[in-house]
């Protein structure tokens, strides 16, 4: 059940040239399921109006986790509190990953699609990620990745960190024989190679998908996209979908 809160900045980690890891103090356990995501906006400020759009990262002893890259106002804003400012928060959001995956199973994730699965990483015995970005410096998180019980394949477009290539090219060549499921997060044409790369074989794929949302719970039908179940709502009826149902 999604509620609102007005949540402290407790933790402020910056990752990168323009990415930062959030951490807000919550009363109580937050319940989620990874995939889900929350809406933001720095309390008291109005413009912009609308919240933005966040995956939950993780959560530990009440803090719930962000990555962010800023993009634009909103998450400008977000990026410049100080801790112990607080933020307007609507969560948790959306459909999350299936929670009854069983056998084999692989999680890719490219560039900051490592948002909405890391958290994956704990709910299963010891997974297998494939973490891809263009180049090193934008592995974000990697050392948080690394402490997890989980084995971790890195791969970099140029080459200057781990296997050389994109993640989907990785996949299909370390695992050809791959039969199970894949829960996957990037950007527009990882997942379009990622559907190519795995159609017609004994494999299901839950894509988290990348959208602009305005109001984050299914009201604006911003988000919506075609599936061959009829036009969908990103924000409500996703974000995480059977990459079979896309139509594209």
């Amino acid at each position: 059940m999604r509620e609102q809160k007005d949540l402290p900045l407790v933790e402020k980690t910056r990752l990168g040239d323009d990415v930062y890891l959030l951490g807000f103090k919550t009363p109580e356990a937050i319940q989620f399921r990874p995939g889900q995501f929350a809406m933001l906006r720095a309390t008291h400020l109005f413009d912009p109006f609308l919240r933005r759009p966040l995956a939950i990262f993780r959560q530990e002893d009440c803090i719930i986790y962000f990555l962010m890259q800023v993009k634009g106002k909103g998450t400008k804003q977000l990026s410049s509190m100080q801790i112990g400012d607080t933020a307007d928060i609507l969560l948790p959001l959306g459909n999350g990953f299936p929670p009854d995956i069983e056998g084999d199973c692989l999680i890719l994730a490219g560039g900051m699609g490592i948002a909405p699965v890391f958290s994956l990483l704990s709910s299963y015995r010891k997974p297998i990620l494939i973490y891809g970005a263009r180049t090193e410096s934008e592995l974000f998180a990697l050392e948080i990745i690394r402490e997890t019980d989980s084995e971790v394949i890195v791969s970099t477009d140029d080459g200057s960190k781990g296997e050389k290539g994109d993640v989907v090219s990785v996949f299909s060549h370390l695992f050809p024989d791959f039969h199970g499921d894949i829960l996957a997060c990037g950007p527009d044409g990882m997942m379009d190679s990622l559907r190519r790369a795995t159609e017609g074989k004994d494999i299901r794929v839950f894509a988290s998908l990348e959208a602009r949302m305005a109001c984050g719970v299914g009201a604006c039908l911003g988000c919506a996209i075609r599936t061959k179940n009829g036009m969908k709502r990103v924000c409500k009826d996703g974000p995480v979908f059977d990459i079979a149902e896309l139509v594209t």
